[in-house]
């Protein structure tokens, strides 16, 4: 509300603009009070799953409410203008307690108890009878196949090609040269993992469609969709061939220590060692903690600047604590920061300056191993190097999140009785 306030008034006072937000703000609290009060007898009905959803449409909800709170009290005055004593007693004394108490009723009657009856409701009852009847699991489908893509072809076709055509990018001595070539020529490697691997992956792959979609679409993730995504995420990584010519690099003198020389040699058997890892609940665990804690942010690039390196999925650190970046598409990239998520997690959403384009467009590139994919619409030539780049990319989107706002469909005014 203070933010708020500033941002619509430059020259208000800082004491005015205190005591307006606590006034103000107490008026928006009570009005929720009394729109919970009476919608939450009635809403009996109600999934876990719905959770996430339900929060973003109460903060967008709220959002709105601030807005036209402020937009009224100030329709005909400045807020400098306005005597605080005055307003409080106008606002919370017994003509503001009633509009408080009809616009709650408005909200819980024609916003909060639709939605309930149209939409949570009939998805509790749906999301109920799933649980109730589940259908069998199939067998795992494995099939016989030479070319293993680590990084899925399905994926390089719905997000980084345009007309089924990527931008295939080569890097050689800090120079890159391009090439346009079909989405499915990109992303593989011959024998890589054994057939049985390769169809877990594909239902994983399966699993991630649905949230990928809703992050971009500004849509809340609920509890098994963020899963299925962090899953998606950390096993990008542990796929790709640079994490398993490292990790089996590692393992090498500890498979000679414990079986020999022979078996280190053993293409086999080193396959088999490595990928008894997608067992190890603990290499999952400590993977995947930071991306259910950390504050997720999906930056949006309108430049399409976003680039897929061949690491695809980028695990690092800055000043010791983990930063994760996924590229997503040509324009859009999840960035999980350093710090904890907010109370609500759903991630926040940022368009990206000219500035935080170039420096993730450098930070990509530069975690590329030999080749990254780009916009069929970007000639990029040179690489640039960007010193401490982690850490300004996390400094620029924590001053754009500071000053963020919700993402809201504006509620109809005629709902409103401010």
């Amino acid at each position: 509300m203070k933010k708020r306030l500033y941002k619509l008034f430059p020259n208000i006072e800082d004491k005015q603009a205190q005591v307006l937000a606590e006034i103000w703000g107490e008026v928006v609290d009570q009005i929720f009070h009394e729109m919970d009060r009476i919608s939450k007898p009635q809403m009996t009905e109600l999934h876990i799953n719905l959770r996430e959803e339900m929060i973003l449409e109460f903060a967008r909800l709220r959002h709105h409410i601030e807005s036209k709170v402020i937009e009224t009290q100030t329709s005909e005055r400045l807020p400098n203008d306005i005597d605080l004593e005055v307003e409080r007693e106008h606002c919370l004394g017994a003509i503001g307690k009633q509009k408080i108490l009809n616009t709650g009723k408005i909200l819980a009657d024609n916003i909060w108890l639709e939605k309930y009856h149209n939409r949570w409701k009939l998805k509790t009852r749906s999301a109920l009878e799933k649980e109730n009847t589940p259908t069998a699991s199939k067998p795992l489908k494995i099939n016989e196949v030479t070319d293993n893509h680590f990084i899925p072809k399905s994926f390089i076709k719905r997000y980084w090609s345009e007309e089924g055509i990527i931008r295939k990018n080569s890097i050689s001595k800090g120079i890159v040269n391009y090439i346009d070539t079909s989405f499915g020529k990109w992303g593989f490697v011959q024998n890589l993992y054994s057939d049985k691997l390769e169809a877990y992956f594909g239902l994983i792959e399966g699993d991630a469609a649905i949230p990928i979609q809703k992050v971009l679409k500004v849509e809340p993730l609920n509890t098994l969709h963020k899963q299925a995504l962090v899953g998606f995420i950390v096993i990008q990584k542990i796929r790709n061939p640079a994490f398993i010519e490292s990790y089996n690099e590692k393992l090498k003198p500890i498979i000679e220590q414990h079986y020999g020389v022979e078996k280190a040699n053993d293409t086999e058997h080193v396959q088999f060692i490595y990928e008894s890892i997608f067992n190890n609940h603990e290499v999952y665990r400590n993977l995947s903690k930071p991306l259910f804690d950390n504050q997720w942010v999906l930056v949006r690039s309108p430049q399409k600047a976003i680039v897929l390196p061949d690491t695809c999925n980028i695990f690092t650190r800055v000043n010791g604590e983990p930063l994760t970046i996924v590229p997503l598409s040509v324009s859009d990239c999840l960035v999980i920061l350093l710090q904890k998520a907010d109370e609500y997690s759903w991630p926040w959403y940022i368009t990206a300056t000219p500035e935080l384009e170039r420096w993730l467009l450098c930070f990509l590139i530069e975690h590329s191993r030999t080749e990254f994919l780009s916009s069929t619409k970007q000639d990029i030539t040179t690489i640039e190097t960007v010193v401490n780049i982690g850490e300004k990319i996390i400094k620029t989107l924590l001053k754009l999140g500071e000053s963020r706002g919700v993402s809201s469909e504006r509620t109809n005014s005629r709902f409103t009785a401010f």
